[in-house]
């Protein structure tokens, strides 16, 4: 499983109802990849990531599968 949870195809696999996928970063953090991701305070970074839009009920049965 993407740990991450970055691909439609395998959320929509799993149950899920992703959509509107975009790529965003935020500055001034960076991404502490571990049993989870973490955004970790940090001036001299910028953290990339994308943003799905999702219903709250399939965002709940993600994780409660994990």
């Amino acid at each position: 499983m993407n740990g991450l949870f970055t691909d439609e195809a395998l959320l929509a696999s799993k149950g899920g109802s992703p959509s509107k996928a975009i790529v965003g970063y935020i500055d001034s953090y960076s991404l502490n990849i571990g049993s989870r991701a973490t955004l970790v305070s940090d001036d001299t970074n910028r953290a990339y990531g994308v943003l799905m839009a999702s219903r709250a009920d399939d965002v709940r049965a993600l994780y409660e599968r994990l």
